[in-house]
């Protein structure tokens, strides 16, 4: 065994360690990105709990039965306030959907829920008001404003379609 031959062992162990280095290192970014996704889910559940405990409170309560009355009855800081829990809770709400993959109950069920939900929290006639003054200016993302155009029309005209089950 001579000297070439070494080396050409050498390079391919190399090689190899090469290709593990690569293969550990695709793992720990998939772990990594699974980490991420998890704070990120954990974030926004954090969010859904946060619009929810804010209706415990009688005064915020109080604005908000009075909202999905009727929006154009409030008073502008109530406005203000029913705006700002709209913009936590369809987030929040989307945030099921976006993270069904990782739900404990499943993906089926989470995205379930999160139609549920969101038809529980949109169908009110304040609220379809609410939508048609706001909905360009709001902090609610593109797939929030799809979901609810989707749901309501951009005028709130639409009638919204639910099942039986779904209620």
């Amino acid at each position: 065994m001579n000297i070439a031959f070494w080396a050409d062992v050498a390079q391919i162990i190399a090689a190899l360690a090469v290709v593990a280095s690569l293969i550990f290192v695709a793992l720990e970014l998939n772990q990594n990105n699974r980490l991420e996704k998890i704070r990120q889910r954990s974030d926004r559940v954090g969010g859904l709990q946060a619009y929810k405990v804010l209706s415990v409170d009688p005064v915020f309560a109080e604005i908000l039965n009075r909202g999905r009355a009727s929006y154009s009855a409030l008073q502008p800081h109530e406005k203000l306030a029913f705006s700002h829990y709209m913009e936590i809770a369809i987030p929040a709400i989307m945030s099921l959907k976006l993270f069904s993959d990782m739900s404990a109950v499943g993906a089926a069920n989470a995205v379930n829920f999160s139609d549920r939900n969101m038809r529980a929290l949109i169908d009110h006639p304040g609220v379809r008001e609410w939508w048609v003054e706001n909905r360009t200016s709001i902090a609610v993302g593109r797939p929030g404003r799809e979901e609810i155009d989707g749901l309501i029309g951009a005028n709130g005209e639409k009638p919204l379609v639910s099942s039986n089950d779904d209620r």
